[in-house]
């Protein structure tokens, strides 16, 4: 009978035992969770915070070392970039001066058909002038890594708290 006893007791602390560390493990993997926001959000801040030379410099040394461009591919891409990078900039001034001004209201369907409409001609832009520059393979690899980045923003618009 001292046994059992002993064995209940036993296997009674040691089913408490896992089940506090179960718990912490989950702690641990929210508070990753909330770090990884935390760092996200951080970088954006200091992406916003660099100038579109610095923003364009990085984007176009990313791209060097994923699709292997040459010098003269890295040149014609800098401008590009550093454009592009300058047009987002003021994209985003324009929008913060909307939002001020706006007083919380939405865009309207046509302000919003607009916008859209814009967004995917300088996409459409942006792609013709992508094929000029990069080789077929490049250009290949460019646009399944831009179908990648835009899979990734649409499920963390959808993970998103509203």
């Amino acid at each position: 009978m001292k046994k059992w006893l002993t064995l209940a007791i036993l296997a009674l602390f040691t089913i408490t035992t896992f089940a506090q560390e179960k718990e912490k493990m989950v702690d641990k993997k929210s508070d990753k969770k909330e770090m990884r926001k935390t760092n996200r959000s951080q970088r954006a801040t200091a992406m916003r915070d660099m100038t579109p030379e610095q923003q364009a410099d990085l984007q176009t040394k990313r791209m060097a070392l994923d699709l292997d461009l040459s010098e003269s591919q890295q040149a014609e891409l800098l401008k590009l970039n550093t454009e592009l990078a300058k047009e987002r900039a003021k994209k985003r001034e324009e929008m913060m001066q909307r939002r001020q001004n706006s007083n919380g209201e939405r865009p309207s369907s046509d302000e919003m058909y607009k916008m859209r409409d814009q967004q995917l001609a300088q996409r459409q832009k942006i792609k013709e002038k992508m094929k000029l520059i990069l080789s077929a393979e490049q250009f290949a690899k460019w646009e399944a890594n831009q179908e990648k980045e835009r899979e990734k923003q649409r499920q963390n618009f959808q993970k998103r708290d509203w």
